[in-house]
């Protein structure tokens, strides 16, 4: 396993990349900067008058037979740039591995309070499907996990 380097950004946060990479990533820039997109930092440079990603970069993710996919944090963190950490995807398999909104307070992907009851969706293939609604939010969590199954999100 190769080692680690963390790459101070403009803006207070630092990335971490393999060391493999630093040669790679500072052929782009030697200047990073930080970047709120929704609700997760990323690292970004200016190149020729372009926005890089550093993720975008180190997965080379901008090469012609790349085209189309997108670069997936596998724990979430978009400052977490190591190999390890990163795959290529597809947007709907980007959009299905997403965290919850931070506007979700149940603490559960696809489960919300409706009035005094649990409601549960799912959205497949960017339609949003209704799983009904329950009485106790464990009735609405097993609806969602039971979806998720069935649509192959696990």
């Amino acid at each position: 396993m190769s080692d680690c380097i963390k790459i101070p950004l403009i803006g207070g946060r630092e990335a971490v990349i393999d060391a493999d990479d630093y040669g790679l990533v500072m052929k782009f820039s030697d200047t990073w900067r930080l970047l709120l997109h929704p609700n997760t930092y990323y690292a970004r440079a200016t190149y020729y008058r372009d926005t890089i990603l550093m993720h975008r970069v180190i997965m080379n993710a901008d090469d012609v037979t790349n085209q189309g996919l997108e670069v997936h944090h596998l724990d979430g963190n978009g400052l977490n740039n190591v190999r390890s950490n990163l795959r290529l995807v597809t947007h709907a398999e980007n959009m299905r591995l997403r965290k919850g909104h931070k506007n979700n307070t149940s603490g559960h992907k696809g489960v919300n309070r409706s009035r005094q009851k649990w409601k549960a969706d799912i959205s497949v293939n960017s339609r949003k499907i209704h799983l009904g609604v329950f009485n106790t939010f464990e009735e609405a969590v097993a609806a969602r996990i039971k979806a998720e199954k069935e649509f192959g999100y696990s």
